[in-house]
């Protein structure tokens, strides 16, 4: 049976990727391109046309628009995952886009051949982040000691924000989808919430999570 190409979509100020990519489209067999933008909000406006299930993100500098530009794809469109590639080292700015609910978090790529790693551990579910994210996203936790949920629970929740599934979760933890799905059921208990936006903001409101 053959494999249905998923449909990703490229955001990159630069030429350097979208010359990578078009050089190697004779080899691109899994995956479908859809479009090349400077801008997210380029890229948003086009979703109804290009239809896109992931979307790459690369970013050189920070502006004020590009947050909630991302933060609106992933209201609007909750199903897409996103990909971001960045050197940035601002641990604030890196933590906002990572309570937004990112696919992934990786070093700055330009060519096919790496993005493509990650792009396969996306579609398997996995987060792929570089060394620097992991150690944020580490460093950033931090359990309240009169907090009630227990470790497990609070390394989903650092899953979570990631924005793991309950599938993706499972894969990660070596645990049933739902065991997962329990979990993340009395974390949200656990909380007094309903989703997962409203569980980031209590467990910052809470210290159960230390903002760098």
């Amino acid at each position: 049976m053959r494999r249905i190409k998923k449909r990703v979509l490229i955001v990159d100020n630069s030429s350097l990727l979208k010359e990578s990519i078009l050089e190697a489209k004779d080899q691109i067999t899994d995956y479908n391109i859809v479009g090349f933008f400077k801008d997210v909000n380029s890229a948003y406006l086009s979703f109804p046309k290009t239809c896109p299930e992931i979307v790459v993100i690369s970013i050189h500098e920070q502006d004020d628009v590009l947050l909630p530009s991302i933060a609106k794809i992933k209201n609007q469109y909750p199903s897409i995952k996103i990909l971001i590639q960045s050197d940035l080292d601002d641990d604030n700015f890196i933590f906002e886009l990572l309570t937004i609910g990112l696919a992934g978090f990786v070093n700055q790529n330009h060519t096919w051949s790496e993005v493509k790693k990650c792009l396969d551990e996306v579609v398997a579910g996995f987060c792929p982040t570089s060394p620097m994210i992991t150690k944020i996203i580490f460093e950033a936790f931090q359990l309240n000691r009169y907090s009630e949920l227990s470790h497990r629970q609070n390394e989903i929740l650092k899953l979570m924000v990631l924005g793991g599934t309950s599938n993706s979760i499972a894969g990660k933890l070596h645990i049933s989808k739902e065991t997962a799905k329990t979990h993340m059921k009395n974390i949200y208990r656990k909380l007094h919430v309903h989703s997962k936006e409203q569980a980031l903001s209590k467990a910052i409101e809470d210290k159960l999570i230390l903002l760098i």
